[in-house]
C-alpha cells in the first residue's frame, strides 16, 4: 500500500505518518520534496508512506494516482499551529531535531507571526483536497472519533495499534498555564 500524506506544517502529519508506517509495516519517506533538506534517495515503487508539505509539491504534476490513498492534513486551530511554527522557527531552525521534540507554550489566543502563513497553507491543502482529516480528530483520544477518520479513509488494518500511537501524550507540544 502507498499512502501519502499532504500536510501544512505543525499539523501532527511526522506521527501520523510514523504511526501509519509502524502499523502497516510501511517505510515512512519524510519531505523527500523539501528543497532545504538534505534527502537520500527514495524508491517509490516500494510500498511506503509519504509525507509533504503542500507547498512542496506542484498539484498539477504531483502522481496522486499513485497513491492507493491521500490523507490532506491540516487543523482546525491554526492559532496553536501558529504559535508552534513561530516557536520552531525561534528556536529549532535549521535543526530538525529540534522540531519533533516535545515543547511547552503558554496557552493564548494570540494568533502567531506565521498565523496568515499557515492560514494559506490550509487554504492549499483545502484548494485540492476531496476530504481533509483534522489534526484535532486525530490526535483526540476519543477511539471512536479516530475511528471514523480512518474508516472514512477506508485504513482500518491494524486500527488498535495505530490508534494506540496516535494517543496525544505523544504530542509535541504541551500547555503551561492559560495566557489570554
Amino acid at each position: 500500500m502507498k499512502i501519502a500524506i499532504i500536510h501544512i506544517p505543525r499539523c501532527g502529519s511526522t506521527s501520523l505518518a510514523t504511526a501509519l508506517g509502524n502499523a502497516l509495516d510501511l517505510r515512512v519517506f519524510y519531505e523527500p520534496f523539501n528543497p532545504n533538506a538534505n534527502t537520500p534517495p527514495y524508491d517509490f515503487n516500494i510500498d511506503h508512506v509519504l509525507k509533504t508539505m503542500v507547498f512542496h509539491i506542484d498539484p498539477d504534476t504531483f502522481n496522486f494516482k499513485g497513491y492507493d490513498k491521500v490523507i490532506y492534513l491540516t487543523r482546525r486551530n491554526l492559532i496553536e499551529a501558529s504559535q508552534s511554527w513561530d516557536y520552531q522557527m525561534q528556536n529549532n531552525r535549521g535543526n530538525w531535531k529540534g522540531w519533533i521534540t516535545p515543547y511547552t507554550l503558554e496557552k493564548s489566543e494570540i494568533p502567531g507571526k506565521g498565523y496568515e502563513f499557515l492560514k494559506h497553507s490550509d487554504y492549499q491543502v483545502k484548494e485540492i483536497a476531496d476530504k481533509v482529516v483534522y489534526y484535532e480528530d486525530i490526535y483526540s483520544k476519543d477511539r471512536d472519533r479516530v475511528f471514523k477518520v480512518f474508516e472514512n479513509l477506508n485504513i482500518t488494518e491494524n486500527f488498535d495499534k495505530l490508534f494506540s500511537l496516535l494517543t496525544s501524550k505523544n504530542r509535541y507540544r504541551n500547555y503551561g498555564k492559560n495566557l489570554i
